[in-house]
């Protein structure tokens, strides 16, 4: 009898390696290989009504960072997380963009559908997809310098950032065109406010509302403004306001992720001796089935 089962389950290891073997290969095959994707004439003619301008291409570049760098690559080779269609070749590069405009609308296989993005939006990642296949300049890039200020003299309360550029003399000017990203800092990912298309004006200012009702210890945020420019180095700016809306106390808000093992929250205890828990019974189920087998061998 132990005979027979060890040669059953010799058998079906084998079984299982073979069709995880033949539908791995299979997976590949389909993910790396692209049939043909014919696109109706009146889509291939549309023009692309977007000028290539550091607005556009910038928000094309935020577009493509959120929605396609997973996939395609940072660099737009088709080397992300799964096999996918690489921008820089002539493959790609001969299509006209109304072409490539409907094929993003549609979507394919694991690439979704982006009908429900805005046709601007679609129209800029094109616009910055473009340039991944061009020749890319060595260009020196700039510093800069981020002073915040908070207003609530009026009926809203403002923030305002200022972006200095420094120039090669070593002085500072207002750096004009620049966008700027803000935030409130979370514990696990920081709150963007005020939209993703915000840039400085002629006197290197920009400013946003601040929302309401953000929750804060003792009624205080750590406000962020950074840049988001690809002509200036990384550089940004943390201030504290006390412009957040202090939380009611619950009876667990002793208990949080981020503190010490004295406060675990309790679902997460429970969690974790349920897993432990699912795992002895397992451990005591397969050992019952072992003893079951070695009686049923003697008995033979």
């Amino acid at each position: 009898m132990i005979k027979k089962l060890r040669i059953m389950i010799g058998t079906n290891k084998k079984n299982i390696l073979a069709l995880t073997f033949i539908f791995s290969s299979l997976l590949v095959l389909a993910s790396t290989q692209f049939p043909p994707w014919d696109v109706p004439v009146e889509a291939n003619d549309l023009e692309n009504p977007i000028t290539v301008d550091k607005k556009n291409l910038d928000a094309g570049k935020a577009f493509f960072d959120l929605s396609c760098k997973a996939c395609h690559g940072a660099t737009g080779l088709g080397d992300g997380a799964v096999p996918s269609g690489d921008f820089t070749t002539k493959a790609f590069t001969g299509q006209t963009d109304g072409a490539i405009f409907w094929k993003i609308q549609q979507g394919r296989g694991l690439m979704p559908s982006f009908k429900a993005v805005q046709e601007t939006s679609l129209w800029q990642a094109i616009t910055y997809i473009r340039t991944l296949a061009a020749p890319q300049e060595i260009v020196a890039m700039k510093n800069a310098t981020i002073v915040i200020e908070f207003d609530e003299s009026n009926s809203k309360k403002l923030i305002t950032a200022k972006v200095y550029e420094t120039l090669e003399n070593g002085e500072q000017a207002p750096a004009k065109e620049v966008k700027v990203n803000f935030f409130i800092k979370r514990y696990f990912a920081d709150m963007l406010i005020g939209g993703s298309n915000n840039y400085t004006d002629d006197n290197g200012s920009v400013s946003i509302s601040f929302p309401e009702g953000v929750p804060g210890k003792e009624g205080k945020l750590q406000v962020m403004a950074k840049l988001d420019d690809s002509g200036f180095n990384p550089a940004g700016l943390t201030e504290e306001v006390a412009w957040g809306v202090e939380k009611a106390a619950y009876w667990n808000d002793d208990r949080q992720l981020w503190k010490n093992n004295d406060f675990v929250p309790l679902w997460l205890l429970i969690s974790f001796f349920g897993v432990i828990g699912g795992i002895l019974i397992a451990i005591l189920y397969v050992l019952l089935q072992v003893v079951k087998i070695r009686k049923l061998g003697v008995g033979r």
